[in-house]
């Protein structure tokens, strides 16, 4: 089954993490929100679960928020994103000033007074994202297999050929 991984990258400010819970009750199953705040694992550096998790993850969504605009993490995820080439989808909390890797990008508009606006557009990009990866991966998969198919028709038209050749003598 595909599965779509998203990094979310959050200040740990109370109001966020209602947020990614309540995310998380809106989101089928085939999406991921990856959250390092609950992936707890002690003796680990947490950069490193961070560096591996961005690895793996199709988009981060960046949670702008009042709690977190200043928080360093948030923006080394992003910058790290950035690097990565990984797509960034931003949620702006009304108020916060977008700055470095984010700006320029169209975000999903945030008002914490009424989260559930929000939370439909997240839910919402997240299925188009979900469905054009599967989307992709669907057209590799023909690809190789029409390229497989061109390989057995030309073992078969050898073997044609062979037989051809050898029934002459």
């Amino acid at each position: 089954m595909v599965s779509l991984k998203i990094f979310v990258s959050h200040s740990m400010n109370p109001k966020n993490m209602e947020l990614i819970k309540s995310l998380e009750q809106q989101i089928p199953e085939n999406i991921e929100l990856y959250v390092a705040g609950r992936d707890k694992k002690p003796g680990h550096e947490l950069k490193h679960k961070i560096k591996e998790n961005l690895k793996t993850s199709d988009i981060v969504l960046a949670l702008l928020t009042k709690g977190g605009e200043n928080n360093d993490w948030v923006h080394q995820e992003i910058g790290s994103a950035n690097m990565a080439n990984i797509p960034i989808i931003p949620v702006k909390e009304k108020g916060v000033k977008i700055k470095g890797f984010t700006e320029g990008l169209e975000w999903i508009p945030l008002d914490m007074k009424s989260k559930d606006e929000a939370i439909i557009a997240v839910k919402e990009e997240l299925a188009k994202r979900y469905d054009d990866k599967v989307a992709r991966i669907r057209a590799k998969e023909a690809e190789e297999f029409r390229n497989m198919m061109i390989v057995v028709l030309g073992l078969i038209a050898v073997a044609i050929i062979v037989v051809i050749i050898a029934s002459r003598k």
